[in-house]
């Protein structure tokens, strides 16, 4: 049986709640990194405190993917999910500008972006729920036009409540500004009600009719809808997991030792959490129930310790010698280490019990493991892609204010005009991200997705490079339509040749381990961009957008290797 084709009016019913998600997700992007330096946070150390998003992203989606395909209630199947991630969402919004200390607002980072992904994920794989192949650019590119809309009216939100109506855009030291408090009111009734509109006027299909779908579509795609990935042998994990885990321990080991920036940790941190999951799903494999019984056992008493251990160290650190205390940056990766260990180990004996066929860990590391060809190459195009946008989100702020603006000083004036002015210029680059959306429909029908893509992130990339060039500030508008036209393809192509690839009843796991390709660039840049920064571009943000566009141009070439596909029928 076909799948039916739907209606204007329908897309954009099913899309609308996007609006309200990249409403509070542009608030975030633009206004965070100027919270944490109200705060008290240094332009060195933001990428770190940005380190919730890709972690996050890296820990929630694909859990949402895996528990929303098999969800089937009152609600649906996606429904529940876009339900529960709004309203935690906007419960975050209302409070995060109000975070007191700069951990505070670090931890309320941690927590919004957890809410927003709960509410992303489904969005994604419901295009392919709901649309037939011929129409998913189409369903694509309207939630790529209602992120640049939702994300260019949140971005000018700040400027616009102090042009218009007079709000303060500044406070006294280490208070978050009125522009920016009543900006995050906004974004948080507008996501509750966009997504609320996507709910109630969005029936889903049942797993009956979508499994009759997807035995259709996968005869025109030519893949076997019966076809269950190829299980890696137990040794394959093992392996993984040793080199992994040798990564975090001697890589931590060196840091500690040689005395290197400890944004570095990140990277160790995520070989160690990859190692983990590996070395979980090889435990489970191979072992037996009473051997995953004990070791579960003591991964949960030591786990517990550390935590323990983490409490009393926050509640009872001293001050260093001499009085002064101890720097944010260095408790929160104490807190971090003892805390995030504690819980670590937790989950892994929660992880490690269950047998292969009913473990979470299991299930997703072998989909990960054997994910389509089209999936893998295009896995490459998004790292490189999504490494820029992470530059661009975390040092666009300190890169303009102080390159065109001449302060870094966030209580000065000429700062916050600076920021005021990043927001408008992020609402422009969404603003035309919504433009190109409906123009990329038209382009792809008539040549293949791939070179409109490659086309998009090109035009990105001079742009990028070009910032560093232009002293007038209303003259950045310019480069701002190039980052727009690759930020609206960022959001629609790679999905669009991604769900034509990929079976009905696995759409949200693979479309929550493609996030994986999304994440983890930006914890590389959380890794490493501090120190480059600090140690070969002398402290200059705005020299980051040249590393930016290197890595578009590296995600264009990149395209050549993704396996091709017929433009589909009008």
């Amino acid at each position: 049986m076909q799948k039916p084709l739907l209606g204007f009016w329908q897309i954009f019913n099913m899309s609308f709640g996007f609006f309200g998600i990249q409403m509070a997700f542009a608030l975030q992007g633009a206004n965070v990194s100027r919270i944490f330096q109200t705060l008290g946070a240094d332009v060195s150390n933001l990428a770190i405190y940005w380190l919730a998003g890709p972690v996050t992203g890296l820990l929630v989606q694909p859990l949402i993917g895996h528990f929303s395909d098999r969800t089937w209630g009152p609600l649906g199947r996606r429904r529940p999910y876009f339900l529960a991630g709004a309203v935690l969402s906007t419960l975050s919004l209302f409070i995060m500008p109000h975070s007191p200390y700069l951990w505070a607002g670090v931890v309320m980072l941690w927590v919004l972006d957890a809410s927003i992904n709960v509410s992303m994920e489904p969005f994604r794989a419901f295009v392919g729920d709901m649309l037939p192949s011929r129409q998913r650019t189409q369903g694509f590119a309207t939630q790529t036009i209602l992120i640049g809309a939702g994300a260019a009216l949140a971005s000018a939100m700040p400027n616009i409540l102090t042009e218009w109506f007079g709000v303060a855009t500044t406070a006294a030291e280490g208070v978050i500004p009125d522009s920016v408090k009543y900006s995050f009111y906004i974004g948080g009734i507008a996501m509750f009600i966009a997504v609320g509109w996507t709910i109630l006027s969005t029936r889903e299909y049942s797993p009956e009719q979508l499994a009759s779908f997807d035995k259709e579509e996968s005869k025109d795609a030519g893949r076997s809808e019966t076809a269950e990935p190829q299980e890696k042998s137990a040794s394959y994990f093992i392996a993984n997991a040793v080199s992994l885990l040798m990564v975090f321990a001697l890589g931590s080991f060196a840091i500690y030792r040689f005395d290197m920036a400890p944004e570095l940790y990140v990277l160790t941190v995520t070989a160690g959490l990859l190692g983990s999951l590996f070395l979980v799903h090889a435990i489970v494999r191979a072992t037996v129930q009473t051997i995953r019984n004990t070791l579960s056992l003591i991964f949960l008493v030591l786990g517990a310790g550390l935590i323990v251990l983490a409490i009393m160290q926050a509640v009872s650190t001293p001050p260093n010698p001499g009085g002064q205390s101890i720097d944010p940056l260095a408790r929160l990766l104490l807190g971090l280490t003892s805390g995030g260990g504690g819980l670590g180990m937790v989950a892994f004996g929660i992880l490690v019990r269950p047998p292969a066929d009913r473990n979470i860990v299991s299930h997703i590391m072998t989909d990960l493991v054997s994910m389509p060809k089209v999936m893998q190459r295009l896995a490459v195009v998004q790292f490189f892609s999504w490494f820029s946008l992470f530059i661009m989100w975390v040092y666009t702020t300190p890169a303009i204010t102080a390159h065109q603006y001449g302060s870094s000083d966030p209580t000065s004036e000429a700062y916050n005009q600076g920021a005021n002015w990043v927001g408008t210029l992020f609402s422009t680059y969404n603003g035309v991200s919504a433009v190109w959306a409906i123009a990329l429909v038209l382009i792809s029908a008539r040549i293949n997705r791939r070179f409109a893509h490659g086309f998009s992130l090109s035009v990105g990339a001079a742009s990028y490079a070009s910032l560093y060039f232009i002293s007038d500030p209303s003259m950045l508008l310019i480069p701002m339509i190039g980052i727009g036209m690759a930020w609206g393809s960022i959001l629609t192509m790679p999905y669009a040749i991604l769900s034509d690839a990929l079976p009905a009843k696995k759409m949200g796991i693979y479309m929550g381990i493609f996030n994986f390709f999304i994440v983890l660039p930006q914890m590389i840049v959380a890794g490493v961009m501090g120190p480059i920064l600090t140690n070969f571009l002398g402290g200059q943000a705005i020299l980051t957008f040249f590393i930016a566009a290197a890595s578009w141009l590296i995600a264009t070439l990149a395209l050549f290797l993704v396996p091709g596909k017929p433009r589909p029928s009008a």
